[in-house]
């Protein structure tokens, strides 16, 4: 269903039999081969309904007659009259509905709906003739209107103070336990940076000295050959070492990324306990104010 609020429907009504032995009175919208679009309303006609019913399920469609239409045109025009909880109208407007509502009923004694709300028009317009005005639907006093009044807004003030105070409450307890949480978080990352730390300092790279020989000078010696002795004086060499090779730790760069790792998450997490930090103290500060609104 569609609903639409109206202030009146049209004069013309259908009346449509249902298989199921339901009768539907509204007015017949639109058509296609398959179904009916009825467009009905509550009875005092204040919201309307859109109601698609299959052309299978009706077994007969009767419409009203002009004086029907007639009648049902002018019961809708007089159901755009209400009565309000909070407030009269003048002397002048129940007079003037009353009087459309007994010409109303002049030409259709029968109608107990418009009999009704006759009557209740006529017990306003006594009140209101006594001096009296109307609230929450209740007749008072102006005087009385005016105090409950205030005291409706002041109980709705107070309500609602209480309601953004329990919101503000939930907001801290939140904001306590992403706190807890954090701190908690922060030393947990802190004893994993200390322990990395720890691990790369003990780590020993591979180191291995790189040499070099360098000739000396030695005494002359003779050596026999096939063409006779000859003399030979041969240098000496002496090792000398000219530098290192070191081969880093093959878990130096692991221990080096979760240093890294852990000193980038520490900072998030200090950065998000400070903002915590200060969220807290501003949510106090309201908190203190909306307790203040409840005295």
């Amino acid at each position: 269903m569609l609903l639409i609020a109206t202030a009146t429907l049209p004069g013309r009504a259908d009346t449509l039999t249902l298989t199921s032995g339901e009768t539907v009175t509204g007015e017949i919208t639109a058509e296609t081969s398959n179904d009916y679009s009825v467009r009905i309303a509550n009875p005092n006609f204040t919201i309307t309904a859109i109601r698609i019913i299959p052309k299978t399920n009706v077994t007969s469609i009767v419409r009203d007659t002009p004086e029907q239409q007639a009648r049902r045109a002018a019961f809708e025009n007089l159901c755009r009259y209400h009565l309000q909880p909070d407030q009269e109208f003048p002397t002048a407007y129940y007079r003037q509905v009353i009087a459309l509502m007994e010409k109303f009923l002049a030409t259709y004694p029968d109608d107990d709906v418009i009999r009704s709300k006759l009557a209740q028009w006529k017990t306003e317009l006594a009140q209101v003739t006594k001096g009296l005005v109307k609230y929450n639907n209740q007749w008072l006093p102006p005087e009385q209107k005016t105090a409950a009044r205030k005291l409706a807004l002041e109980q709705a003030r107070l309500q609602a103070a209480r309601k953004n105070l329990q919101t503000l409450q939930q907001r801290l307890d939140d904001l306590q336990t992403h706190q807890k949480d954090l701190n908690k978080e922060i030393e947990t990352t802190t004893t994993e940076l200390d322990r990395a730390e720890a691990a790369l300092a003990n780590l020993q790279d591979f180191v291995e000295p790189v040499y070099e020989y360098r000739p000396i000078g030695g005494a002359p010696f003779a050596l026999s050959t096939r063409r006779g002795p000859i003399v030979w004086s041969p240098p000496f060499w002496e090792r000398y070492m000219i530098g290192e090779n070191v081969t880093r730790h093959p878990l130096r760069t692991y221990y080096e990324q979760q240093i890294a790792y852990n000193r980038n998450r520490l900072a998030r997490l200090q950065t998000d306990l400070d903002q915590t930090i200060r969220d807290i103290r501003v949510i106090r500060a309201d908190i203190e104010k909306a307790q203040a609104d409840l005295k």
